[in-house]
């Protein structure tokens, strides 16, 4: 080959590589297409690259005739496959697309008629069902020009199911070979002599009949015309065997119906014919129906006599049947509203009272042999309503309030039950009753109300009425009852058993009104008022109903049914019958529930002295497993986790309409709200861009997914992001399960506020920021994105488009321990030769809110520095930066600052008091934010109580008055919304006011002098404890002395409890203070690392102090097991004692309104005398010295002539003749014993 032919040659193959291009860039483009209103645009890339076909084949041919090599013959044949695949493909789709297109137009400008769809058809393998298989199946689908031919496979095999399945089962989906699955399907299953005898062998092996029957008949005539009617699709001449099938079938018939047919045939000797006998059949059938009833024992007694046997009788499923045994209404005792408005103690005491089970509250059985579930919230054996503890703060359903947006649309599409109204004769005179007609009970039953109403004569009985799980109620009386009907001569006597109710109001709800005006008007109806609830006063049952009814029946709309009786015409039936309400979308906001916050108070109060240490639950064990074997990290560094599930995921619903409607109704909202939805929608583009969120591409759409609805919250105390969207994977699905519901919440990770605010005051510099963004910064993988889907569009305009969050996402239950655990593997992966870094990472975090410092700010920068470097690998970026020293902030981006000086530091809850930092003048302050309701009740004070947030106890006396009013509400045992006394009343309108007074309060965050670095190895703690009959608790003060000899001496926190309803002694009460100091002395002491001898303990309680100086041994159980805890705690530490005039603890043990606690200087900084040297502090201390024990032993002094008089006047005579011959011996022999004598 010379240098030209080279030349040409090498031009030749770049102009196919083009077109290789030019294909490869199609085909790119084609597998991104999901946007169908780009169409047009798909159709011209088309048309142009067909264009490139015969351009190929002529550079093909010029190269292949200079190198005719086999490498150029599969150049051809690769492009060849390429091209006709990719055509192919695209023409598929675009014919697809524009047939559904071409379909909806049509349907459009076709009025509609709305029907049930069409199921497609399924089978099993099952040779007597393919032709009806075949029919339907083509009809339906193989015959339908708009469906493709890959819909049409799709269909084929979601249609064949068990052994049909494997005939087509390794076949690929495509269009060509759906034409090649249904001719495989055909010559598996068309096999026509198999289905003829099949059909044949249907009718002779059909079971003959034992007696005679309507449906036994019916089933034969049916089973035969299915038969022959195959038979005959299959070409098979059926009319010519009738000879042979008549003689079949009457060997089927039983004797009466083999004798009515010979009987029929009596007139005539021409043999019969197939259509006489299906003739004979069908009659036969409809006559036998309308003689036969059901079968009823004759009553042989007189009906003013009953039996006093007892019996048992099935109800309906309409018929209340249990009793309560608190109120003896019908109910069960769980449910009893005077039983649920006792307190759990109560309950307890009541149960008992009543010999019920303490574990499922029936009186059938003993506890001990009780199988129902145990208590739901400790897991011991009594009801969860009979669970109790110190902190109870149950709250009744009324109270409770969604804490998310939610939506509601009426479901009660119900059945409509038969109702009457009727005359029946009282004592005196008749009287109407509505009546509940039940072909499902064996008994009529009356109302006890009624009976009494009217003077209805009861007579004695013992039976039972037995329903729903063989639930068992206890009749004791009857009654005989005549009713008539309004609408015709009928009248019938019928025996009622009494109840003291029969059933809920009927309808639950009205009915739509429309219902009634489409009734045909000849209608009399039985109840006119059958569309509106109310009672009923009489039940009845089976046998009485059969014989009221005739034989006119109508079906009318929605399911319903109107029944011609002996009463008038009668509504039932139904299933999708619509109520005259229909409630439309609604949404619902609460900031948080008066349960959830009265659980955070007492969490928020209890949290400071209960151990910190605990070990995880299996569940818990079980997320950090998952965590540590699945999570990774991406190029970036950023760390990519998996969902942690409990259960499988499939469990979950369908869950899109439910978010549809969520969204809507949110848009709906928004839009009437323009800057609200402005903000809401650059939130969403912001997450959009940012990558946190991405489209579902088009042919994922049909895999399995959960949708969160979302909306949004306001945070005007934010200085950054005011509305943010907020997303809830606690929706339920159609299976009634949840996002959350199926996942794992994982242990708690970081400790309390109240570990950070501690190390938080002791740092003469100190720094705050947060971490942007920090849910969003952690990814979710791939497989489990899907289950964080959204929806979306920018306005009402636009379709609704379906998103996936690719980030971990708030409000879903994970969400908080995924970010957490995140943020503490990156402190052991990237830190781990800076201690500094990584103890900031793990215990200077409160979820994504950095509070740390150092003792010099030149340190703190470098700390600064390192840590933010550290978190830039793991995709963190800290921002919102604050400190209380300028140079702190130095090199920080200007926008990366906060451009105020106040820090609320709060749990994310609106607050009635919350703490905030002043980071401007380096102090914690109060900000009061009281609402004023227009009345008084105890729902409204325990809320504005829960509201308070105080995690270091600073307003300790404060808070405790709050407590003591709360112990008031309780035991008042008032209702949630009635108004307080006057007394209470005046005493909360006095601690509200006085709230805003604790603005006023600035408190040193740094806890020893501004000039000093705060020296663990010298700082002491001083603890005091004290009680009272209104509470008792403890305060820590941290006493610090400079350099300069300046001692220091500051409030560092305290704990108050309230003393319990149930008298307890001072001395007990004081010892339970102690154990409060011991706890909170702990906490403080492993936070701060002070010496353990530096630690001093106070109380002025002379009893307390000597029982902690004794073995526990020594004491009964109550006192010892606190004596052992408080010795273990404070074994290295020192107890005094004090006077109670010194003792600051004095006031958390009273409770103390706001201006009391502000004018106290003992409040704020101790005993005076504990700022100065150790020479004028109390001498007195309290040590644990060995008790001696002295044993004594002493014989006591027998006087055995006491055992010779057997009378007790003898043995005083005679001691009384000895005294006076002691005394006066020369009188013994001349007188005798008077009474004087005996004194």
């Amino acid at each position: 080959m010379d240098d030209q032919m080279k030349q040409k040659f090498t031009k030749l193959v770049g102009r196919r590589g083009i077109y290789k291009g030019m294909t490869t860039k199609l085909q790119k483009y084609f597998d991104g297409f999901d946007n169908v209103q780009e169409m047009q645009q798909l159709k011209l890339r088309l048309s142009k690259y067909e264009n490139i076909w015969q351009s190929f084949m002529e550079t093909q041919e010029e190269i292949e005739l200079i190198d005719p090599s086999e490498t150029q013959a599969k150049e051809r044949d690769t492009f060849e496959h390429n091209y006709y695949t990719l055509v192919s493909n695209i023409k598929s789709f675009i014919e697809a697309e524009t047939t559904a297109t071409t379909q909806e137009v049509e349907q459009k400008s076709i009025p509609r008629t709305f029907m049930a769809p069409v199921p497609l058809p399924k089978f099993n393998g099952d040779p007597t069902k393919w032709l009806n298989f075949k029919n339907t199946f083509e009809a339906l689908v193989h015959e339908n020009q708009h469906i493709s031919p890959i819909q049409k496979f799709h269909y084929l095999k979601s249609a064949l199911e068990d052994t049909a399945s494997n005939v087509i089962e390794s076949m690929t989906i495509s269009a060509l070979n759906y034409t090649i699955a249904w001719s495989l399907v055909q010559e598996r299953f068309e096999n026509k002599q198999l289905m003829i005898d099949l059909h044949l062998n249907g009718i002779i092996d059909h079971k003959p009949l034992s007696n005679e029957s309507h449906r036994g008949l019916r089933t034969l005539y049916e089973t035969l015309e299915s038969h022959l009617r195959s038979l005959e699709k299959l070409g098979i001449e059926v009319h010519t065997w009738d000879y042979i099938l008549i003689n079949l079938i009457v060997r089927k018939f039983d004797e009466e119906t083999r004798k009515a047919w010979e009987s029929s045939r009596k007139m005539t000797k021409e043999p019969a014919l197939l259509e006489e006998i299906k003739l004979f059949i069908k009659n036969q059938c409809n006559y036998l129906e309308r003689i036969e009833k059901p079968t009823q024992k004759p009553n042989t007694r007189s009906q003013n006599k009953f039996s006093q046997k007892p019996s048992s009788i099935t109800a309906s499923v309409t018929t209340t049947l249990v009793k309560c045994d608190v109120c003896s209404k019908a109910h069960m005792t769980f449910k009893c509203e005077q039983f649920l408005k006792l307190s759990p103690n109560e309950r307890f005491e009541k149960a008992k009272q009543l010999q019920l089970c303490i574990n499922c509250l029936k009186s059938s059985h003993k506890t001990s042999a009780c199988k129902s579930s145990k208590c739901k919230t400790c897991q011991k054996l009594h009801n969860t309503l009979l669970h109790f503890d110190e902190t109870e703060t149950q709250i009744p359903p009324t109270s409770v309030t969604d804490s998310v947006i939610a939506t509601a649309r009426n479901q009660d599409q119900g059945v409509v039950l038969a109702t009457a109204i009727v005359e029946i004769q009282g004592a005196t005179n008749p009287f109407q009753a509505r009546v509940l007609l039940d072909s499902g009970s064996q008994a009529c039953l009356i109302t006890k109300a009624l009976c009494d109403r009217y003077n209805l004569v009861l007579y004695k009985t013992k039976t039972g009425v037995q329903g729903i799980n063989n639930a068992q109620i206890n009749i004791s009386n009857t009654t005989h009852v005549q009713i008539k009907s309004k609408n015709s001569s009928f009248a019938i006597n019928i025996q009622c058993l009494v109840l003291p109710s029969i059933t809920t109001q009927l309808p639950p709800t009205p009915l739509n009104p429309t219902i009634k005006s489409t009734l045909p008007n000849y209608m009399v109806l039985a109840d006119p008022l059958f569309d509106k609830p109310g009672p009923i006063d009489l039940l009845i049952g089976a046998n009485v109903f059969y014989n009221i009814l005739f034989n006119q029946r109508v079906k009318l709309q929605n399911g319903l049914v109107a029944q011609s009786t002996s009463l008038g015409w009668i509504i039932a039936g139904g299933g999708n019958v619509p109520t005259e309400f229909q409630a439309k979308p609604i949404s619902c906001h609460s900031l948080n529930n008066l349960h959830q916050q009265i659980t955070q108070f007492w969490q928020t109060e209890e949290g400071m002295i209960t151990p910190v240490v605990r070990k995880n639950t299996i569940e818990e064990q079980q997320c950090e497993d998952l965590f540590n074997k699945t999570t990774s990290r991406d190029i970036d560094g950023k760390y990519i986790v998996r969902l942690p599930f409990r259960d499988d995921v499939n469990k979950l619903g369908q869950s899109r309409e439910m978010a549809v409607q969520r969204f809507l109704s949110n848009e709906k909202k928004r839009e009437r709200q323009p800057n609200i939805n402005i903000q809401y929608q650059e939130f969403i583009q912001e997450y959009y861009d940012m990558g946190h969120m991405e489209k579902v591409p088009r042919l994922e759409l049909k895999s399995k997914s959960f949708f969160l609805p979302h909306h949004h919250i306001t945070q005007e105390s934010s200085q950054t992001t005011k509305l943010r969207v907020v997303f809830d994977g606690s929706a339920k699905t159609t299976s009634s399960l949840s996002l959350n519901d199926l996942l794992m919440v994982g242990p708690t990770l970081q400790k309390d506020l109240f570990d950070l605010l501690i190390r938080f005051r002791t740092f003469k510099y100190v720094l705050s920021a947060d971490i942007t963004k920090m849910y969003r910064m952690i990814k979710i993988h791939k497989d489990d994105q899907d289950m964080q889907r959204i929806l979306w569009r920018k306005s009402s305009n636009c379709e609704l488009e379906e998103y996936r969050l690719t980030t971990v996402t708030y409000g879903t239950a994970s969400a908080p321990y995924l970010a957490i655990k995140a943020l503490r593997s990156l402190a052991e992966d990237e830190s781990k030769d800076m201690s500094d870094v990584k103890q900031i990472l793990l215990n200077d975090f409160y979820v994504d809110d950095l509070l740390t410092g150092g003792n010099s700010h030149e340190e703190l920068l470098a700390t600064r520095e390192r840590l933010i470097a550290v978190l830039a690998k793991g995709g963190f970026k800290l921002n919102k930066w604050c400190s209380n020293h300028p140079s702190i902030l130095q090199g920080l981006s200007p926008t990366g600052q906060l451009h105020t000086n106040k820090i609320i530091i709060n749990d994310n809850i609106i607050k009635t008091l919350g703490v905030q930092w002043n980071s401007k003048l380096d102090q914690l302050t109060y900000k009061v934010n009281i609402d004023k309701p227009k009345s008084i009740t105890k729902r409204t004070i325990l809320s504005q109580i829960a509201k308070l947030y105080d995690p270091l106890g600073l307003l300790g006396p404060v808070i405790l008055k709050a407590k003591i009013i709360m112990q008031s509400l309780w035991s008042l045992k008032l209702s949630w919304d009635e108004p307080v006394p006057e007394e209470l009343e005046s005493k909360w309108n006095c601690y509200t006011q006085q709230l805003s007074q604790l603005e006023t309060i600035s408190i040193p965050r740094y806890i020893t002098d501004v000039n000093t670095k705060f020296n663990c190895s010298i700082a002491e703690i001083h603890a005091f404890c004290d009680a009272s009959k209104n509470g008792y608790g403890a305060c820590v003060y941290l006493r610090h002395q400079t350099p300069n000899d300046k001692i220091v001496v500051n409030l560092l926190c305290s704990k108050a409890r309230v003393s319990p309803l149930k008298t307890i002694s001072i001395p007990r009460l004081e010892l339970c203070g102690m154990l409060v100091l011991a706890r909170l002395a702990n906490r403080i002491h492993t936070n701060l690392s002070i010496p353990p001898e530096h630690c001093h303990f106070w109380s002025d309680s002379t009893v307390a102090l000597s029982w902690i100086a004794t073995p526990p041994s020594q004491q009964e159980t109550y006192i010892a097991n606190r004596i052992t805890e408080i010795q273990q705690l404070t074994q290295q530490g020192s107890w005094y004692h004090i006077g109670t005039r010194e003792n600051p603890a004095d006031l958390i043990s009273r409770g103390a309104f706001p201006t009391q606690l502000i004018e106290s200087n003992l409040w704020w900084h101790g005993p005076e005398w504990l700022s100065r040297e150790l020479d004028p502090w109390p001498t007195r201390r309290c040590t644990n010295q060995p008790a001696m024990i002295l044993n004594i032993q002493q014989n006591p002094v027998e006087h055995s002539w006491l055992h010779n008089f057997s009378s007790f006047e003898k043995l005083i005579r005679v001691t009384a003749f000895c005294l006076r011959f002691k005394t006066k011996p020369y009188y013994f022999r001349r007188t005798s014993i008077c009474f004087k004598g005996y004194s």
